[in-house]
Order: C-alpha cells, then structure tokens, then sequence
C-alpha cells in the first residue's frame, strides 16, 4: 500500500486491541480504535471507512497507517460497517482482486477467511 503523499510524514501511532490468545503461526486478529489517525471532526481520529463522508485523503492515510502498523502482508478486504452480527466469508476469488474500495463495499461487521494472505 503507497503511502498517501498528500499528508507527508506521520509521527501518529494508531491503538489497537490485539487479543492474548494462543493461535497457529500466521493467524493474527487486531480490533482498530478511533486513537492515532488523521481524521477531525467526527471522524476523528482514526476512521477507515471511505463511505461516511470524511475526506478520502484522511482515510487513506489511516489506512497506510493501519497496515504499517500491522505490518500487513496485502491490502486489507473493507467492509461497510453496521453494527450487526454479519460475519462475511471472503473466498479465494474476493481475496485475489485487490482493493475492493473501488467497488460497492460488503455490509458486514466481521469478514474472515481460510485462504492465505
């Protein structure tokens, strides 16, 4: 994931809540907080969502932001939060297309996987 270069440098450090389970290697979970990103307003300040109209260049570099701080290994399948209890199975074929932020978002609380990276 590029760096947004319309922000510069970013000394912000995101927090997360990161379980303290044990899980098999190449298994992680982290939950994001609105601490440590780039938003104001009420967005602030670290919103990942491009769908809630906060400015898409705070957005993206929240999301540079989470996955350097994740260290993630690819870009991250967005969904479109609801506060429900959907959980959406992404296959194969959802994981390999890339940045799904260019298509109309899944309406779900939680994705997960079997496929790798």
């Amino acid at each position: 994931m590029a760096k947004p270069a319309t922000l510069g440098k970013s000394t912000r450090t995101p927090k997360f809540i990161v379980p303290s389970w044990s899980v098999p290697t190449g298994v992680s979970a982290a939950s994001t907080t609105r601490v440590g990103g780039f938003s104001v307003g009420p967005f602030a300040s670290f919103n990942l969502g491009t769908h809630v109209g906060d400015r898409l260049a705070h957005v993206e570099a929240n999301r540079h932001l989470l996955a350097e701080h994740l260290d993630l290994p690819g870009t991250p399948y967005w969904l479109e939060q609801v506060h429900g209890s959907e959980a959406l199975y992404v296959d194969a074929a959802s994981v390999n297309t890339g940045d799904n932020n260019k298509i109309a978002l899944p309406v779900a609380d939680a994705a997960w996987t079997d496929q790798p990276n």
